[in-house]
């Protein structure tokens, strides 16, 4: 794979599944702008027919709503770009994702003529939208300032709001899906069982120079043991890589003549590693700090391993050969390297994610007599299990590593509970972003919907007053209200669906165990969309309910 490939592979999976949920919030408030431009042209809509009776011309019509309509605009990407500067800060403080160069991202000029861009576009549908619903000829200004269009033409932008609200729900409802797609699969991920207990263990990566070379076991084991010896530590060992890093080394073996399909997962590890760690030892010896000294050439195997390679079977006693590259066997010092024994299964844990299935691994004892001191890894991974909070022995242990070895180097100290959280975190801060989109998309729906069914309720003022003022009851009123702002809103909820269906594959790459098309999922949300809708409408069908017959014929 290239190297920018491998770089850049995942960041772009995310960035874009970021820059889909923003588009879809965009619309969202497109639709919403363009439903608030239909109310004010109904409130300027006799100041409209008086200018065309007086002679203005369609094109000053729209170029008095191209001007409004590009100040509002300005406005607009203002505001944005200033809340996008805010936003970028945080996002690049906050984010889990590992991009090259990214505290170098800025608004530069192409923000800036994309965000122009957006503006100009909104510009132009919305003074489009006023223009539409105010050029009308002379005759028929004429006739708005006699009052005789005013009930048919409300019904027309009535039901043009509402097949705004319609777009407005169906886009809320998609990204609510996507949401919910989202929380599910990292509530799911973060209850994987990762095969060790995280909680009070402090790891430290540290290494070794080459020049030390013979001697990494002897300051590794005299580190460890001055480790131990520290207050407030419970246990200590070493591993030559650490959980959900992936970094595990990987070599061609045999088991009995014949050799495996691929590389197997190897470990190197020290006394107690599966005690620190808490990772169950579930058959055989459990690797105690001197347990296997007089065990010549023994390993630990996973339970994947012991499943794959022995099923129904125990693999305690078996015999693995490590084999170079060409399937030959391993040689040292122009002698073959002895077969390994198996004395113990540990249960199975997750080295690379928490969304890759536990692989077959191979634990090797550093404290084997076999194990040639030669080929301990330079570079290892101290792991901590503390009385306390781990990070309290952070000062302790970097002293201590300076007085075994000054040449001993620390990467990095780190809470085993931070690696297990960082390895999640992706799925976290994309279930947020989304989730927030998603809620902010929802209150702009019920904006949306509430302002349609006042809009409904004012129009037909004289109606409801005609029906209390023949017998029908104020529930009744409020019923016919609800039910035809439910109507629109059904609608929107069906195409929405139909979207969330479709836009929901995109986030396939960063499910778990969950399915795109999740049905409890689209369930939920749909509920919760039409809920939702229902509140909204409430305030202006309760207004409808009390209104005085009287005074509304009279009015």
């Amino acid at each position: 794979m290239p190297l920018k490939e491998d770089v850049i592979a995942d960041v772009r999976k995310f960035l874009l599944l970021l820059f889909g949920g923003t588009t879809f919030l965009l619309l969202v408030a497109y639709a919403n702008t363009a439903s608030l431009s239909l109310v004010r042209a109904e409130h300027r809509h006799h100041e409209m027919a008086v200018r065309i009776a007086l002679g203005a011309r369609p094109t000053d019509l729209m170029r008095l709503f191209l001007t409004e309509a590009a100040m509002l605009s300005t406005a607009g990407v203002a505001l944005g770009l200033l809340l996008a500067h805010l936003a970028l800060k945080a996002i690049v403080v906050f984010t889990p994702v590992r991009l090259p160069r990214l505290s170098e991202v800025g608004l530069d000029s192409r923000v800036f003529a994309f965000a122009c861009s957006l503006a100009v576009l909104g510009a132009l549908v919305f003074a489009g939208i006023a223009f539409l619903r105010q050029s009308a000829p002379a005759s028929t200004a004429a006739a708005v300032l006699k009052g005789s269009t005013r009930i048919t033409d409300d019904g027309k932008r009535l039901r043009m709001r509402s097949v705004l609200v319609a777009v407005q729900v169906a886009l809320a409802l998609a990204l609510l899906a996507g949401s919910g797609l989202m929380v599910q699969s990292f509530w799911r991920l973060s209850r994987v069982d990762p095969g060790f207990d995280p909680s009070g263990v402090l790891t430290v990566e540290i290494g070794l120079p080459t020049s030390r070379a013979g001697r990494h076991q002897q300051i590794y084991e005299e580190l460890i043991d001055r480790v131990r010896a520290l207050p407030g530590v419970r246990t200590a060992s070493a591993a030559s890589s650490l959980p959900l890093d992936g970094t595990a080394y990987a070599f061609p073996i045999a088991i009995g003549a014949e050799p495996t399909e691929r590389p197997i997962a190897m470990k190197f590890v020290m006394p107690e590693y599966f005690q620190t760690m808490r990772t169950p030892v579930i058959d055989g010896a459990s690797f105690a700090s001197d347990e296997t000294v007089d065990l010549p050439n023994a390993v630990f195997v996973s339970a994947a391993f012991a499943r794959r390679y022995f099923p129904g079977e125990s693999p305690i006693g078996k015999s693995i050969r490590r084999l170079e590259a060409d399937g030959k066997e391993v040689e040292m010092f122009d002698r073959p390297v002895p077969a390994w024994t198996i004395v113990g299964v540990v249960a199975d844990v997750r080295e690379e994610s928490l969304r890759s299935e536990p692989k077959e691994m191979v634990y090797i004892p550093v404290r084997d007599p076999a194990v040639e001191r030669s080929i301990v890894p330079t570079n290892m991974a101290l792991v901590i299990r503390s009385d306390g909070p781990p990070t309290s022995l952070a000062s302790a242990v970097r002293r201590t590593i300076r007085e075994v070895d000054s040449s001993l180097s620390v990467a990095r100290i780190r809470p085993m509970d931070v690696i297990l959280a960082t390895s999640v975190a992706i799925e976290r801060f994309l279930a947020a972003l989304l989730l927030v989109a998603a809620a902010a998309s929802l209150l702009l729906g019920a904006i949306g919907v509430y302002g349609v069914a006042t809009q409904a309720v004012r129009r037909r003022e004289q109606e409801f007053g005609i029906r209390v003022t023949i017998g029908a009851r104020p529930d009744q009123i409020m019923g016919m209200v609800l039910r035809e702002s439910v109507a629109f809103v059904l609608v929107g909820v069906v195409v929405g669906i139909a979207s969330a269906l479709a836009a929901t594959r995109a986030l396939r790459a960063f499910l778990f165990e969950v399915s795109a098309t999740d049905p409890a999922t689209l369930a939920a949300v749909t509920a919760l969309v039409i809920a939702v809708a229902l509140i909204a409408s409430l305030l202006p069908a309760r207004r409808a309910m009390r209104l005085d017959p009287v005074a509304t014929l009279r009015n």
